[in-house]
């Protein structure tokens, strides 16, 4: 019988912590979605070139490809396996045009050593981003059920689309001492390669389910395109990312 006063003494202690815990604490979410518009900073230049047989000599060309920053879409799930780690994936989407500055060498018919000099801005060729982001999230501990906080990293599954310009485009009339340029030939070329994503991201909920956040994370690698004269060329994907939407958890 002298038992029974003592269990009840460490039910009421035990019921006591529970209720003196910050509410943020007692949350039993453990589903987190996101829905984002970012921008991602930053340029990703890249250069190629290729060379090909006229006139008995060898033309030249060479591309500048300007990949600008701009608006991107990210779409984030994760699910807690302990208190405050979660894991989950997120997908993402950056498309963008990405116009070239030509500049070639083009022989003369008539003359050796008399090269034709050729410049020229190309438009209409794009680049499209798709990426997985595979997350590991540590839940920041918060005294209010209102806010969360997050930071992330993981690996990135990077898959790319790329036009790339194989031939330079002209024309020539007599005396073909000067050419014009044209559309030339190019293609459309994708790759797959795998690189990393690390931020942070913070929430504020209306509800215990809807609120709104923003996001901060890099994600990005180096992809090897075909080149125009056969071989490979990097090119960086990806960048710094800033930005805010939904936020929903269950």
């Amino acid at each position: 019988m002298r038992c029974i006063p003592s269990a009840l003494i460490i039910a009421i202690i035990v019921d006591a912590s529970v209720i003196a815990q910050p509410a943020a604490a007692q949350t039993t979410d453990r589903i987190f979605v996101s829905v984002d518009g970012v921008y991602q900073a930053g340029t990703k230049d890249f250069n190629d070139g290729a060379s090909f047989p006229l006139y008995a000599e060898t033309a030249t060309f060479t591309t500048g490809y300007h990949v600008k920053p701009g608006p991107a879409f990210n779409i984030a799930g994760s699910g807690r396996v302990m208190r405050q780690l979660a894991v989950g994936i997120a997908v993402s989407r950056f498309s963008r045009e990405t116009p070239i500055a030509v500049s070639a060498s083009l022989p003369h018919p008539f003359f050796f050593n008399r090269a034709r000099s050729l410049s020229a801005d190309v438009t209409g060729m794009y680049r499209e981003e798709r990426a997985v982001h595979v997350q590991l999230r540590v839940l920041l501990p918060s005294q209010s059920p209102h806010f969360q906080a997050a930071v992330f990293g993981g690996p990135s599954f990077y898959t790319v689309t790329q036009d790339v310009l194989n031939q330079v485009g002209y024309t020539e009339a007599y005396p073909y001492d000067s050419v014009t340029a044209t559309n030339g030939q190019s293609s459309n070329v994708s790759t797959s390669k795998v690189g990393f994503n690390a931020g942070a991201d913070i929430a504020y909920f209306f509800t215990r389910q809807v609120g709104v956040g923003g996001t901060a994370q890099y994600a990005g690698t180096t992809i090897e395109l075909d080149s125009a004269g056969g071989d490979k060329v990097d090119a960086k994907v990806g960048g710094f990312q800033v930005g805010g939407g939904l936020r929903l958890r269950f």
